[in-house]
């Protein structure tokens, strides 16, 4: 049975880059985002999020390679539906290069680790790898191609002892 809802969305986000070098840097950026859905208000909900990604070119010519460590907090609080609300860390390797001035190739590897806030019903792992390609075809445009594999806990059961009786009085569960 298909159900549909419609969702309000906002994000606002906040960022700052050092330079630490002539060939790596830092970029912090934290932010919030609010979701707000109409028909399923339990999963409205709030977030803050914070990323810190390290960027190092061992060459420092324009067409050099670069290595980028990022890491990812997200903490989520869900309307009505406290079993969602928790955190995610995330953790990234990447690596990417430009072989012209309009070609931009990029490569990860990332770990995403969800603990939920009361027992493990959304306590989830993925694993996720990544190819990008990105041609600037004029200097007003840009095409930008991705493929991304995700590995990981993307079903969960309620079947979970340790949760079963969390989830009593909101469902039934056998």
């Amino acid at each position: 049975d298909e159900q549909t809802d419609e969702i309000l969305a906002l994000e606002g986000y906040a960022a700052r880059s050092f330079r630490l070098s002539n060939r790596s840097g830092v970029v912090v950026q934290g932010g919030l985002r609010l979701r707000e859905h109409r028909e399923f208000g339990d999963l409205s909900n709030v977030a803050a999020l914070g990323r810190v990604a390290y960027r190092f070119q061992p060459s420092p010519v324009y067409t050099g390679a670069w290595i980028e460590l990022a890491g990812t907090a997200e903490a989520s609080r869900y309307r009505d539906s406290e079993l969602r609300d928790g955190y995610v860390l995330s953790g990234a390797v990447s690596v990417g290069k430009y072989f012209t001035d309009r070609i931009r190739f990029g490569a990860g590897l990332g770990l995403d680790e969800r603990e939920g806030k009361e027992g493990a019903l959304y306590d989830l792992s993925t694993t996720r790898g990544w190819l990008t390609l990105d041609y600037r075809v004029t200097p007003g445009i840009t095409v930008y191609g991705s493929t991304t594999w995700i590995q990981g806990d993307h079903v969960f059961t309620a079947y979970y002892p340790a949760t079963q009786a969390q989830l009593s009085p909101y469902a039934d569960v056998s």
